[in-house]
């Protein structure tokens, strides 16, 4: 028998539905497990294990797409590896929070979170986060850039086509203050 394209689209589709609704019951499942820890280790009052579950817990919601708790959760995870110096643990923490960062739409943020902990991951020689730390900040350094672009079309749409006249050379003019200009040696925007 050939192949049938659309019986195995098909399969393909339930397979689908199968495997992405089976991951979100466990990311749901580990939510509920990893908070449950959380209050045990508040409990207990041990600052590390608070850190772990917190971390687990953020994680597991940054998973999810929920950038509100997830937030608050690797924020509390890495305020404690601050204050109770839990260096090796850092750069653990700090990525998923850059990449919750860049999530909720804080890419600054995410940008010094991220060149904070490639310095720190690469003074310390720790290898292992390597990889993931340089990754995540790029794609923070390429969000930066995307809506700095986006910004800077915006203003050219706006300002249509407005030049600077400095004699017999023009150039582009982008949100220039006319007085300003005048006061730095008697230029003028012309348009």
């Amino acid at each position: 028998k050939g192949f049938d394209e659309q019986q195995s689209a098909e399969t393909l589709r339930k397979f689908s539905a199968t495997d992405a609704g089976s991951v979100l019951r466990e990311l749901a499942d580990a939510y509920r497990q990893q908070s449950s820890l959380l209050e045990i280790a508040e409990a207990v009052g041990h600052p590390p294990s608070v850190m772990f579950a917190a971390w687990g817990a953020g994680w597991t919601a940054l998973r999810q797409g929920d950038a509100a708790s997830a937030l608050a959760l690797l924020e509390r995870a890495l305020g404690i590896c601050r204050e109770v110096g839990l260096v090796l643990h850092f750069p653990m923490v700090a990525v998923p929070l850059g990449n919750t960062y860049l999530l909720a739409g804080r890419t600054d943020a995410a940008v010094a979170l991220l060149t904070q902990t490639l310095e720190r991951v690469l003074a310390a020689d720790m290898v292992n986060f390597d990889g993931v730390c340089r990754f995540s900040l790029a794609e923070a350094l390429l969000e930066r850039h995307q809506l700095a672009v986006e910004l800077g079309r915006q203003v050219f749409a706006e300002l249509g086509e407005v030049r600077l006249d400095l004699g017999d050379r023009r150039f582009p003019a982008i949100g220039i203050d006319p007085q300003r200009l005048e006061r730095l040696g008697g230029l003028r925007l012309v348009g």
